[in-house]
């Protein structure tokens, strides 16, 4: 019992020992290292923007409507059209011209009625119709001498202005005399021009027109000199000639031939390419044929002011058309020994352009602006 006594005394002791002696307990393990913070993740990258949508193609616009014409425009023609004729009664403008008011007014649905405008030439008449409303409440039957002397002139109006509906007869300048005439070719009258400078007395129809371009153009090439008399229109200029106040005078088919088949007078030559092949012109010989290379027609369209409603414009051309085509107007030119040569509107424009062009070349070489 005293070996346990002791024994349990040595373990009690050395257990005391232990507590109070300093540097006699056992060492405390150190502590493990922190663990290194693991590094930072990388930052994820911002997520990439999502691309606008595109957007759906927008419809095209639907196209304006055509904007509808003026209420007057609808209704034209509501009343009456003045037609310009600017010769005095009985040329070739004023037959054309009655010929088309005789028949207008079953396609227009309203009538054409003549407004004389005669003198200068043509010219008074041609300034008043480029004055009036451009409403196509105005047509004028033209002719080329008043446009030729916008070459030579200062005029208020000029070619630009106007705009055709067509063109309803091309005829050739004829030379024509007294039925009493002493001269029965065109030579025996150039001869006597010769022999009598100043003398031998040629009517025309205004300064710079048809008639004084070929008698300009014939003097120039045979030298000789024609006492040139200005008439106001066709119809006086023949008169002249019936009656032996003048020797000669251009004149056009419609106005000669009733007084050729009277046998009150006669023509020397034609201003054509070739002869007509139809009474009472068949044995008349071309300039050509008697020595002067020299063509000259009478172009005759309808007219209306160029700034006209071009809706007005179509269906003015419209009414033109049918009446070139109606019957009775057909046998009325025939009648008057005109040749109907319908053109269309632009046509038309172009011939007259064209020709106009061509006699400024005639005129510059005549030197008739200069008065020569």
């Amino acid at each position: 019992m005293k070996f346990k006594h002791g024994l349990f005394l040595i373990v009690v002791m050395l257990l005391m020992a232990s507590l109070v002696i300093p540097g006699c307990a056992a060492p405390e393990p150190a502590p493990a290292p922190a663990p290194a913070p693991a590094p930072a993740p990388a930052p994820a990258p911002a997520p990439k923007p999502a691309p606008a949508p595109v957007p759906a193609p927008k419809p095209a616009p639907a196209p304006a409507p055509a904007p509808k014409p003026a209420p007057e425009v609808e209704k034209w023609p509501a009343h009456r059209i003045d037609f310009v004729i600017p010769y005095s009664a009985g040329g070739s403008c004023d037959r054309h011209g009655r010929a088309v008011i005789s028949v207008a007014e079953t396609y227009i649905g309203q009538s054409l009625v003549p407004t004389i405008k005669a003198g200068a030439g043509a010219t008074l008449g041609v300034g008043y119709a480029a004055k009036q409303p451009a409403d196509g409440y105005t047509w004028l039957v033209a002719a080329p001498t008043p446009f030729y002397r916008t070459l030579v002139e200062d005029l208020p109006y000029s070619l630009d202005d106007f705009t055709a509906l067509g063109l309803m007869s091309n005829d050739p300048l004829l030379v024509v005399v007294n039925a009493d005439s002493p001269y029965q070719t065109l030579e025996d009258m150039v001869e006597d021009a010769r022999a009598r400078p100043g003398e031998v007395t040629a009517g025309v129809v205004g300064l710079y027109g048809m008639q004084h371009l070929i008698y300009g153009f014939i003097a120039e090439q045979a030298d000789i000199e024609w006492n040139i008399v200005p008439q106001p229109g066709g119809g006086p200029a023949m008169a002249a000639v019936m009656g032996g106040h003048n020797d000669t005078t251009g004149s056009m088919p419609p106005v000669a031939a009733p007084q050729m088949e009277a046998g009150i007078v006669r023509a020397l030559a034609i201003a054509a390419n070739e002869r007509l092949d139809y009474a009472p012109f068949k044995d008349v010989p071309t300039l050509k044929e008697c020595g002067y290379d020299f063509t000259m027609s009478l172009w005759m369209p309808v007219l209306v002011r160029a700034d006209t409603p071009p809706e007005i414009v179509e269906k003015s051309r419209g009414f033109f058309k049918q009446i070139m085509e109606d019957a009775s107007f057909v046998k009325l030119m025939g009648n008057m020994g005109s040749v109907i040569v319908y053109e269309t509107g632009p046509e038309t424009d172009k011939l007259m352009k064209d020709d106009i062009a061509a006699q400024k070349a005639v005129i510059d070489a005549l030197k008739l602006a200069e008065g020569g």
